[in-house]
């Protein structure tokens, strides 16, 4: 917290002065990043896991404070849900399974973050198109096909083509004339 006055002085000369609290905060939560897998090995039937384990670099624009863990389903048999804690156990219940677990990062100031992954796709065009070339036809025969774009390339995506004609009928020394947009 910080206290802040402010003075302002008129041409007068008479003063008048404001203080005023200014709380910095961080209300931004920790970017929380996890390993997708991890293997474990149980001893003695039970094995527990601490909740930095699963820490794949997460941070904070602060201060890093510590981070908490929890199984999504119940805890090896039992009928009540994990709750956060520091660590997580895993046990002869889930051997051959895969278990989900919820990993959290906090920070100094009370902001939390869970383990909610964002997948981004970009997608990079790599096809052409070869558009027909230009056509003089010398025999009216008033059908209009004259060639059609070709795409090279195309691995996935879904390419259409259309036209619009646009005909003129006075045009010296020709039936027609069609100019076509694709």
């Amino acid at each position: 917290k910080y206290t802040v006055t402010y003075t302002a002085v008129d041409s007068c000369g008479g003063v008048t002065s404001l203080t005023i609290n200014i709380k910095v905060a961080d209300l931004q939560p920790p970017g929380t990043f996890c390993t997708e897998f991890t293997q474990v090995s149980l001893n003695n039937g039970v094995t527990t896991v601490n909740a930095s384990t699963f820490d794949q670099q997460s941070w904070d624009n602060c201060c890093l404070d510590h981070f908490d863990v929890r199984r999504m389903g119940n805890i090896c048999g039992d009928t009540i849900p994990d709750d956060f804690g520091p660590t997580v156990d895993f046990c002869c219940d889930d051997l051959g399974d895969t278990v989900n677990v919820i990993f959290r990062a906090h920070d100094c100031y009370g902001n939390s973050n869970i383990c909610t992954q964002r997948i981004v796709v970009n997608y990079k065009q790599n096809y052409f198109v070869k558009f027909p070339d230009d056509v003089m036809i010398s025999t009216c025969d008033g059908t209009g096909q004259y060639g059609q774009p070709t795409f090279f390339g195309e691995d996935c995506e879904l390419l259409a083509v259309s036209y619009d004609d646009v005909v003129f009928t006075l045009v010296p020394d020709a039936c027609f004339k069609i100019e076509r947009t694709w």
